[in-house]
């Protein structure tokens, strides 16, 4: 990659890290994206596709063929378990990679694989926000990428089709956007006797403030009316 496009994509990817900080799905008290919802890990596959566990050897390498697949027929009478339901559209068989490609599983290149997790706030007590046994966690999405930059624009892409383009701020309301404008969470503390920097502040009376729960509930009520809710969700929870 050219010097120019190497410093592209990390313009991009900084600002894909900013968005998936602040994105109400993904942000919980305490915390930002990758602290509470994020995970990856390098998965190694082969020139066929087919990915192998750390725990694999690469010759106990199987195939997993599902019955849509023209190859499925070849191997089921021999490969079949007593289980096996040919009426289940997910009914598959496990084959050796060896029968099925004539040579052992080896490593051809090495893919980053990221998930994710939206969550909700499902308590009532907003004084304890950062309290964690009050979110709850739910799949968000997957995606692969040979290198982690574009793994994190990837699953910035992922987000903003699936759960929305927005920060906390596109859910304060108008009086909020202006109180904010104009007020600030904190303000000198005359009262106070020391010198340190946090106590010589205090909360300020004037300032509405929107806590992340309620900013994630507000989030949810807009979710709950898309496409993808609808047609996701019960997968999702599960």
């Amino acid at each position: 990659m050219h010097s120019d496009d190497r410093i592209q994509t990390m313009i991009e990817v900084d600002r894909a890290i900013d968005f998936l900080n602040h994105h109400p799905a993904l942000h919980r008290g305490g915390g930002g994206f990758f602290d509470n919802n994020f995970a990856f890990w390098i998965s190694h596959v082969c020139s066929h596709g087919h990915h192998k566990e750390a725990s694999e050897r690469p010759e106990d390498k199987e195939v997993k063929i599902r019955q849509d697949d023209p190859r499925f027929e070849k191997f089921f009478d021999k490969y079949k378990d007593e289980g096996d339901d040919l009426d289940d559209p997910d009914c598959y068989i496990l084959v050796p990679y060896r029968e099925v490609y004539g040579c052992e599983w080896t490593h051809h290149r090495s893919l980053y694989v990221g998930e994710y997790m939206i969550v909700k706030w499902d308590g009532t007590d907003t004084d304890d926000i950062l309290g964690y046994r009050d979110w709850s966690n739910y799949h968000g999405g997957r995606e692969k990428a040979e290198t982690f930059e574009d793994l994190l624009l990837k699953i910035e892409m992922d987000v903003k089709m699936n759960y929305g383009c927005c920060n906390g701020l596109n859910s304060l309301t108008k009086e909020e956007l202006e109180n904010h404008a104009k007020e600030s969470r904190f303000i000198p503390n005359p009262s106070c006797e020391d010198d340190l920097p946090f106590h010589s502040m205090k909360l300020n009376p004037n300032y509405i403030d929107v806590s992340e729960g309620e900013i994630n509930l507000r989030w949810w009520k807009w979710y709950e009316t898309t496409e993808h809710y609808k047609n996701n969700w019960e997968g999702l929870r599960t």
